[in-house]
């Protein structure tokens, strides 16, 4: 081999190390860097934005380790004379449509503008409530919540599902098309096999629609309903092995779903979601205009797809971190070291920065409101809370209406059916017990030993269905009423129908909790009860107010709803008799 030949192979060797070492950052798909945002607008052709305010169009180009064999190709675009390779090679066609090329052009070169974000969101109402018609108005912003989120999806650590419920041939496929033809990446799926499904989000960041999932995904064990439980939180992933090849497949399914049920939302999917209901409309005309929606839709999408351009790095860089906490550096915060205090007291300071942060997101007002829901309602609504606040939209009193009703249909599973029938023999065990001292435990409560509240349920369940339940499906339902092993379940000496003294059996202890899940009113709507809880209320005012006779609101808020399921109705009695007052200051009330 000749010296020529000889350096040739060496730079090719130091070509093909430089691409292999190269970043390899950008999802094929689109998506956000510290330098610019980028989007796909066709084929082999990218728009971007990049942190100084230029944009440009980039045409993707292929480089490869092997020049002269053409082999390991890695694929990039250039952005202001830099180049950028993707971590995948982008697909040949894309799921999603794209947005309207010449509008697009206008804006790259200057004399189209976006919207602003309030025009933005008159414009996505003007959309849906031209072709929809909702029995009621108040689902409509969170609605439009759901379609912004799917524009700043790559901001966001968890997200919400939105749920169309409806009867049969009462417009929910017509109102699920009209919402995912203007969200990002909006893909109504054909396909249901569960590794398309997932090798879509993974690969194309689509906002995937399901029509009638409740009957396409069969159990609630199915792959598709895994695919939505873990998709709602990024970092989750969906995992299986391939029936082939035996290998273990995952695919990164995070991001805002969509999709219709004419029954009931699957038990752990309902807690991801967000439902809105849809009937039957009496108007002659949205049928109608709905041919005209395909149209009109591709307008409202470029739109928002410029506005996303427009906006995306300003909402990373000034308030989105707070939200996912990209910017915090928990240990140097804390200055963590194996010497200083308890696990117990740096845990609870690490909570409290975290829940601090978190907190100035949301207003007054809303901090109210999010502590009155629980487990991931709370999650949930903070998230519709802290979205309309990022975007300077108000509504407030929309969101509280949608999750109130969530709730209400969350709690009817608990009234009817097997669960409601354990309802109301716990309520019927509790009165009947309550004055009988012998069921009563030291702290007040009532106990009931758990093989009669087992017996009689059965014995209940088989007078009406024929058949009673097992004791671990008995455990599984009592754990929809408080009723934990860790916390309200011990062994006390408690009187047993059959016997004449009493033993040490397992016991069920109704505590205000498990009251409370119940709906028995003595649980804290009593007088006796109230005064207490404003008892409590005002002894941690005391301790917990500073030199300026201030406490904080939320954490008011948080105290009391260990007490009650209406810590605002409390605040509200210490505000009129003068023990509370307002001041000018968010999330702050003044002591006496």
């Amino acid at each position: 081999m000749g010296i020529g030949e000889e350096l040739e192979k060496l730079e090719a060797e130091e070509r093909a190390k430089k691409l292999r070492e190269a970043p390899h950052i950008l999802h094929p798909a689109g998506g956000l860097t510290e330098k610019f945002v980028y989007e796909p607008v066709a084929v082999g052709k990218y728009v971007y934005k990049t942190i100084e305010g230029k944009k440009g169009f980039a045409s993707l180009k292929i480089e490869f380790e092997d020049e002269e064999e053409q082999r390991k190709p890695h694929w990039l675009i250039e952005v202001e004379g830099e180049q950028y390779y993707f971590k995948d090679k982008p697909p040949r066609e894309f799921l999603f449509n794209f947005p309207a090329y010449e509008t697009v052009e206008k804006w790259v070169k200057g004399p189209k503008q976006s919207l602003s974000t309030e025009q933005l969101w008159k414009l996505n109402g003007i959309y849906l409530r031209t072709f929809l018609d909702f029995p009621r108005s108040f689902e409509f912003s969170v609605t439009q919540l759901f379609i912004q989120q799917t524009w700043l999806v790559d901001l966001l650590p968890v997200v919400f599902y939105l749920g169309v419920k409806g009867e049969f041939g009462g417009g929910k496929t017509v109102t699920g098309e009209a919402i995912i033809l203007i969200c990002r990446h909006g893909y109504l799926t054909g396909n249901l096999s569960p590794p398309f499904v997932a090798r879509a989000v993974q690969e194309h960041k689509i906002t995937l629609m399901v029509d009638e999932l409740d009957a396409v995904a069969g159990t609630k064990d199915s792959d598709l309903n895994c695919i939505f439980r873990q998709g709602y939180r990024r970092g989750l992933k969906y995992s299986r092995v391939n029936p082939d090849t035996l290998e273990t497949e995952s695919y990164v399914v995070f991001g805002p779903k969509l999709f219709t049920v004419h029954s009931e939302i699957e038990e752990a999917l309902q807690t991801r979601t967000v439902p809105i209901h849809v009937r039957e409309t009496s108007n002659p005309q949205y049928p109608i205009v709905n041919m005209d929606k395909a149209s009109f839709a591709e307008y409202v999408y470029t739109e928002n797809f410029l506005w996303y351009l427009d906006n995306a790095l300003t909402f990373k860089g000034n308030d989105f971190h707070a939200i996912n906490g990209s910017q915090l550096d928990i240990l140097d915060t804390l200055d963590l070291k194996i010497s200083d205090s308890s696990i117990d007291i740096q845990a609870e300071k690490l909570r409290q920065l975290l829940f601090e942060k978190k907190k100035t997101l949301l207003l007054e007002g809303q901090v109210n409101q999010v502590s009155q829901v629980s487990g991931r309602n709370t999650e949930l609504m903070f998230l519709c809370f802290a979205l309309s606040n990022l975007l300077k939209i108000q509504c407030n009193d929309d969101i509280v209406k949608t999750f109130q009703q969530k709730l209400l249909e969350e709690g009817e599973r608990t009234e009817i059916g097997l669960i409601g029938v354990l309802r109301q023999v716990l309520t019927d065990l509790w009165i009947e017990k309550k004055e009988n001292k012998d069921y009563i435990t030291e702290d007040g409560l009532v106990k009931i030993s758990n093989k009669e509240i087992y017996d009689k349920y059965n014995e209940v369940l088989k007078k009406e269905y024929g058949q009673g339940v097992s004791p671990a499906k008995f455990k599984e339902f009592m754990l929809e009423f408080g009723f934990s092993d860790a916390l309200n379940r011990t062994k006390l000496e408690v009187p047993v129908p059959g016997d004449s003294e009493k033993k040490s059996r397992l016991c069920n202890i109704f505590t205000d909790r498990v009251l409370r899940k119940l709906d028995i009113e003595e649980g804290w709507q009593g007088e006796k009860a109230l005064q207490e809880i404003l008892v409590k209320a005002r002894e941690w005012c005391e301790q917990n107010k500073d030199d300026k006779n201030i406490v904080d609101l939320f954490n008011l808020t948080e105290f009391l709803s260990g007490l009650t399921e209406q810590p605002t109705r409390i605040i509200d009695i210490m505000k009129s008799e003068g023990v509370l007052f307002d001041i000018n200051q968010v999330g702050k009330l003044g002591v006496k």
